[in-house]
């Protein structure tokens, strides 16, 4: 198990700041923030010295999954550069959206049926190419409480390919009010990492550990059970950095 901490609180700019970061924590990277000049001249400053190889979030921004109208090619187009960016800098893992959020538009039950199916078919076809290039795709819980996926239609569509691989969102569960017991006995050491964040239940804020109402306590209680060797990501929307070290501090507390 290793502690990261994503750039999601250090865009642009800021993302410089992030070389002060411990090297004994990792770092996750929303790659398409930057394009290979930006991430070149950056990277090499930030995994100087680090222990812990570089995780990746994969593209996400207006790319649909599930989309059967979608271009395919100029999605693989875009996980390829991502998957390419991790092997030049030695990226072990990447976080995928299986689907952009809502439900198809007409909601019926046949454009449902229809989008799951794409989701899959695609996300298979992406983890074949991640593997050429040495790098887990790691599929993600998304956040909305209209999206096409709850906990139970997550876990049928996916858990019987068992190749597949997830990261679970803390906070997308919590918006979505998962059974997180349920979810972890299905998919056990099959989930490898985790991003850490915290709400009211309302919106998707991103709020450091323990400034929402997660319960905190039986999160960490059912990780030591199910997943003791899953990442931790804290992928927060705000620092500074140092309330972010803090953060880890707090986490390592209820690891023990």
């Amino acid at each position: 198990m290793s502690i990261f901490i994503s750039n999601l609180a250090f865009q642009g700019l800021s993302c410089g700041a992030m070389r002060y970061i411990p090297d004994d924590i990792g770092i996750e990277i929303f790659c398409e923030i930057g394009n290979d000049y930006y991430w070149d001249h950056l990277l090499p400053l930030l995994l100087n010295n680090r222990k812990i190889p570089l995780s990746l979030h994969g593209p996400f921004q207006r790319l649909d999954l599930s989309d059967p109208d979608a271009d395919f090619a100029a999605i693989k187009d875009a996980y390829i550069w991502a998957f390419e960016l991790g092997k030049k800098y030695g990226a072990k893992d990447c976080v995928c959206h299986p689907y952009s959020g809502h439900r198809p538009c007409d909601e019926t039950v046949a454009s449902i049926s229809v989008a799951k199916e794409t989701t899959l078919k695609r996300i298979i076809e992406l983890d074949r190419i991640a593997n050429i290039y040495g790098i887990q795709l790691l599929i993600e819980n998304m956040p909305e409480t209209d999206g096409l996926l709850d906990e139970k239609s997550f876990i049928n569509l996916f858990s019987p390919y068992k190749d597949l691989r997830f990261l679970i969102d803390t906070g997308h569960a919590h918006l979505q009010h998962w059974d997180m017991r349920y979810v972890l006995n299905e998919l056990g050491d099959r989930v490898l990492a985790y991003h850490i964040n915290d709400n009211f239940g309302d919106f998707d804020t991103h709020l450091k550990v323990g400034e929402g109402s997660f319960d905190w306590d039986e999160f960490f209680s059912l990780y030591k059970q199910y997943t003791p060797a899953a990442n931790l990501v804290l992928e927060y929307n705000n620092g500074p950095l140092e309330s972010i070290l803090d953060s880890v501090s707090l986490v390592k507390k209820y690891l023990v």
